[in-house]
């Protein structure tokens, strides 16, 4: 297996859905899916999926607000159990919860 480490400019590309595409986002977004699914399925014998979610769907499922901010979503993630203060590590954290969220059974 091979990990690739991506800096935050690359991922934010990942975030392809807003409101001005931007065709070099969404193909780098598709081979950022590809390899990331590819990492994924060499390293874990069970069957792995890799889901698009939009900014607004994650916040809707992880704070109940989609159209959170920066602030809001750090402050939640704090009442829920985050330790940090930095808000792009709140919102992944957030992000995970929205798919443990939207993917139980």
């Amino acid at each position: 297996m091979r990990i690739v480490k991506i800096s935050e400019a690359e991922l934010r590309a990942l975030d392809a859905s807003g409101r001005f595409p931007n065709p070099h986002l969404v193909s780098a977004y598709g081979v950022i899916q590809a390899a990331l699914y590819g990492a994924l399925s060499d390293t874990y014998k069970h069957p792995v999926s890799v889901v698009p979610i939009t900014s607004g769907s994650w916040k809707k499922a992880a704070v109940g607000a989609g159209a959170a901010g920066k602030p809001e979503v750090l402050e939640w993630a704090q009442a829920n159990g985050y330790e940090g203060n930095h808000q792009d590590s709140a919102d992944a954290w957030a992000i995970a919860r929205a798919g443990r969220v939207l993917l139980s059974p």
